[in-house]
């Protein structure tokens, strides 16, 4: 069987609240779950639903200091196969451990692919509205944020560029009072839950964020949009993706469905990326192996109380068969899984796993002057390009039109991608490899370099002092002086990035 979905989420624990009791707590509500599908009671050991043989619950327990965990699991008939909930919950060191997986699989018998649309357990939304739990440094949130009005302008910018953010926001505006559908936010929110934190943002709001971050950064006009974790630096705006109305609309043919069909593809996209990215945390896994000891030594303790070794001997080979079978069965998963795992993740990245009917987000918004072209090659490329105090300068003495600014743009990012060339040894002329990629790049000639009076208009400050530079790219030539652009650059090796030292004129 296959991983479908994870989650993973800790809690601490309240003073009124012994650890025993707040796991029961929770342990009580799978319980109800499990009765709402046919299981009389959730005792420990294995059980059968009374409506349905063919579907099997197990329930263990195992307790020691002050520190408990539960572990209830479901397996039961899908439309595919069979399908599989396992619900851990771990409590010591004062706080509360969950971790819940869902996996499908055929019957072992049929070879057919399988397309399973999996959707969030009610159970995981109840133990999520149960207590306060966060996951990692993110508040688990089951209802939507609703930010309107000026005053949301801070808090969302706050909360995008938050670096310990460590899960997605997806956020919905309204378009004259409302978003693309009335329960928009509420249905993606119960979707997601555990796995991104929804913001519902009306028209004032989304012109005090446009304001305040730019329009690059804005979701406005009834778009959805998904602002991805910046893991550890930030990134361009560009780089998360936005969903227009109107384009959602067109695509699907009603508000409604262009409403289902984004909940459908984020709901998809979300839960397959969870299967990658959670698992039992480090407490959770130490908690269970201090359980392990802590049972071993008890029997220890009986078998030399009672002197009945043999019977010790026995208990114990019967934990080794089901640790070194439960080994084996995990080393083979892990061997084919580390295969894979770094592949499927690139060609997610790469595709998104996208369906012949999803609608695909809005490409780079379009460049429209060459300020903008600078200003996102800086967004987009900081670990590649350095840009020097002279570069704003040059870029005002030009018609914002000229390049024509995405060239510009198109430029600076094929610089960037041969910095990455150098910074892995690149073993050839740098401006022939430009020439290769479409771009037209040249060193100064003789005339220029022996000319003191010109090589003085070559020079630009480099981030630390002003220095010649000779080698620039030619976006366009022979037009007026105000379109004709230059971009001088040089390489660093000690910093290993690419000085733009100046975007302009012609010198």
């Amino acid at each position: 069987m296959r991983r479908v979905a994870c989650y993973s989420a800790s809690s601490f624990l309240r003073e009124v609240e012994t650890p025993e009791d707040a796991g029961e707590r929770l342990v009580t509500l799978i319980g109800s779950w499990l009765k709402s599908k046919g299981l009389e009671r959730l005792a420990l050991g294995q059980s059968t639903l009374d409506a349905d043989s063919a579907s099997s619950v197990h329930f263990d327990k195992l307790s020691f200091n002050e520190h408990h965990i539960w572990e209830v699991s479901l397996d039961e008939p899908s439309d595919n196969g069979r399908f599989f909930t396992r619900i851990c919950i771990g409590i010591g060191a004062k706080r509360v451990f969950l971790f819940l997986e869902l996996r499908a699989g055929g019957d072992g018998l049929l070879v057919t692919p399988m397309d399973v649309d999996v959707r969030c357990p009610r159970i995981l939304r109840e133990l999520l509205e149960s207590r306060i739990w966060i996951i990692g440094n993110t508040p688990a949130m089951t209802a939507p944020l609703k930010w309107f009005g000026d005053e949301a302008a801070a808090r969302f910018r706050e909360l995008i560029h938050h670096h310990d953010r460590n899960l997605p926001i997806v956020a919905v505006s309204h378009y004259d009072g409302q978003p693309l559908s009335p329960s928009l936010s509420a249905d993606l929110a119960r979707d997601l839950s555990g796995l991104a934190v929804i913001v519902e943002v009306n028209e004032a709001a989304s012109w005090a964020i446009t304001d305040e971050l730019g329009k690059e950064w804005s979701c406005y006009n009834g778009a959805v949009r998904l602002y991805w974790p910046y893991r550890g630096r930030q990134t361009s705006a560009f780089a998360h993706p936005l969903w227009l109305r109107q384009r959602l609309i067109d695509r699907t043919g009603s508000a409604n469905r262009a409403a289902q069909q984004i909940r459908d593809q984020l709901r998809r996209q979300l839960l397959e990326l969870s299967t990658y990215t959670f698992d039992e945390s480090q407490d959770f896994l130490q908690l269970r192996a201090d359980a392990q000891r802590h049972r071993f030594d008890q029997l220890r303790k009986e078998a030399e109380r009672s002197g009945d070794h043999e019977r010790f001997a026995e208990q114990i080979y019967e934990q080794y068969s089901i640790a070194d079978g439960r080994r084996t069965e995990l080393e083979t998963e892990n061997a084919a899984l580390r295969a894979q795992v770094q592949g499927l993740l690139d060609e997610f990245a790469r595709t998104g796993k996208a369906r012949p009917e999803d609608v695909p987000p809005e490409p780079d918004a379009p460049v429209t002057s060459v300020e903008e072209a600078v200003r996102r090659a800086r967004e987009s490329f900081p670990d590649q390009l350095i840009f020097g105090d002279d570069v704003e300068a040059g870029v005002a003495t030009l018609n914002e039109q000229a390049g024509p600014p995405d060239k510009v743009f198109m430029y600076l990012k094929t610089l960037a991608e041969l910095t990455v060339a150098r910074q892995q040894g690149l073993g050839r002329d740098p401006l022939l490899w430009l020439k290769e990629h479409g771009v037209k790049a040249s060193g100064e000639s003789e005339t220029v370099l022996c000319s003191a009076s010109d090589m003085r208009r070559r020079t630009w400050h480099d981030g630390d002092s002003r220095r010649e530079f000779e080698m620039h790219l030619k976006p366009v030539d022979g037009s007026s002086p105000d379109r004709c652009v230059r971009i001088y650059f040089d390489y660093v090796e000690a910093k290993r990035k690419t000085i733009v030292a100046y975007v302009g004129r012609h010198p």
